[in-house]
């Protein structure tokens, strides 16, 4: 028997229109919980050059947010750097190795919930 469920292809990506997004923000901001208004994207890098994950969130009250790199929480240090202004919080890693390819998340938390962004890194060797 045939599915009469067939699916729907688009060639274009979908987008949300602004006016759904607009309501979103809204539906956020009153909850209070964490989430992202810009999320994680997947990254290349060459071998030995830095890279910089960058994220916007909003929540109320602020969220604590932390980054993670193959399900283990980075510490802000020398080789993982933090970095936050405002609603904008980044991952700054100074130099690349091949051991830095894989999953990073960057998760946010406060006490009305809990989000999370998860992006992928390529480390491309030198030519």
């Amino acid at each position: 028997m045939k599915s009469l469920f067939m699916p729907i292809l688009s060639p274009k990506t979908p987008t949300i229109p602004v006016s759904l997004k607009q309501s979103l923000d809204s539906i956020y901001s009153r909850s209070g919980a964490p989430w992202f208004k810009k999320s994680l994207k997947n990254t290349s890098v060459v071998d030995g050059e830095p890279v910089r994950f960058t994220v916007k969130i909003t929540g109320e009250p602020k969220p604590q947010v932390t980054w993670w790199f193959e399900g283990e929480m980075l510490q802000d240090s020398e080789d993982y750097q933090y970095i936050e202004r405002g609603e904008t919080y980044c991952l700054y890693l100074p130099e690349t190795f091949p051991e830095d390819e894989g999953e990073y998340m960057c998760k946010a938390v406060n006490n009305r919930g809990t989000s999370a962004s998860t992006c992928i890194l390529t480390i491309e060797s030198k030519s």
